[in-house]
């Protein structure tokens, strides 16, 4: 399993980095906690671990779009 791997898979375990409905998204002390725990398991700071949540709230933003843009066709 490489970096990228092992990244996807962390931050797949904890749905409120990615999420919008999960209910746990609204709350920013928890993700920040869920954060720096990922972060620690990959002996990453925290500025490290960011742009994993970015693409991830990305890819979930790119996939919602396409889920509502097939149901209205």
């Amino acid at each position: 399993m490489d970096e990228d791997e092992k990244n996807i898979y962390l931050v797949h375990k904890y749905e409120c980095l990615f999420n919008v409905k999960a209910k746990t998204y609204s709350d920013k002390n928890y993700r920040k906690n869920v954060w720096q725990n990922v972060s620690g398991l990959r002996a990453a700071s925290r500025a490290e671990a960011r742009p994993l949540h970015e693409g991830a709230r990305r890819r979930a933003k790119h996939d919602a779009s396409r889920r509502f843009d097939s149901a209205a066709v």
